[in-house]
């Protein structure tokens, strides 16, 4: 395991602009809200002292932050390695300023329908066409993305296509990959998710975080050396929510 994660999500809100029929939201219960400036200072003060990648988001769309912009040029000033993710319906010059894109390290933009094209566009303007990656879900029951998806391919340097790996918000159920033994996951070793309010997630594809795991009143490094929810997932993997995974193989990567 790492000293400390060297991948941390952290997400400015879980407010999203749009309504995607694959996405977990539908299906769980969570509560909304957006990030103080006094947690992501903190958050951000940490994690500029390791080389880790921070990636500015998790359950909702970045951009739905009122103070996305400031929030994003203090990280930048401090962390070496931010990809940005979003769905790019909300991305322009008044929302990500052209002087702060030349400090991310990647983009990566879901194209979920031709709103989509539009931050994409943006970006294309100017930023080089290899630190653009764009992203779909397979699986949408209606596919607003495939038309989109193509035109993307000329814009960004990088595309990638995901299954959808959830049905009606449940783990295990697309059953359309081999199922592989897994003796361990080794996102468990370098990745840390944690929500608007400070609760930590052992993994991006599990939305609803550990109850008493939370980063407000601890360092990240604490949390991750410290809790004693993160120590049971780890000691009895897979329990049942690894176990019923099939989104990722034995060495981490993607089936």
């Amino acid at each position: 395991m790492e000293d400390f994660p060297t991948r941390v999500a952290v997400e400015l809100t879980n407010y999203c602009n749009l309504s995607c029929s694959v996405c977990p939201r539908h299906h769980i219960e969570m509560e909304h809200g957006r990030m103080s400036w006094e947690l992501w200072t903190k958050l951000i003060d940490e994690i500029s002292q390791y080389h880790t990648t921070l990636i500015p988001a998790w359950r909702g769309e970045l951009m739905c932050h009122p103070q996305a912009a400031e929030m994003l040029f203090y990280a930048v000033r401090r962390v070496h390695d931010i990809v940005l993710v979003s769905n790019g319906t909300l991305i322009d010059s008044f929302s990500l300023p052209v002087e702060l894109l030349s400090e991310f390290s990647a983009f990566n933009i879901s194209i979920q329908g031709s709103d989509s094209l539009k931050g994409l566009k943006y970006l294309s303007k100017y930023v080089l066409r290899k630190e653009l990656m764009a992203t779909r879900v397979v699986g949408m029951a209606k596919d607003t993305g495939l038309k989109p998806f193509g035109e993307a391919t000329r814009l960004a340097g990088r595309t990638r296509t995901y299954r959808q790996h959830t049905i009606n918000g449940v783990w295990g159920q697309v059953k359309d990959r081999p199922i592989k033994l897994r003796r361990w996951c080794k996102r468990l070793d370098y990745e840390l998710c944690i929500t608007w309010n400070g609760q930590v997630s052992r993994c991006c594809y599990v939305w609803e975080p550990l109850k008493y795991c939370n980063v407000k009143t601890r360092t990240i490094k604490e949390a991750w050396h410290n809790s004693i929810e993160l120590h049971k997932v780890r000691s009895l993997y897979p329990d049942p929510i690894c176990g019923g995974c099939d989104q990722w193989a034995g060495d981490g990567s993607t089936l």
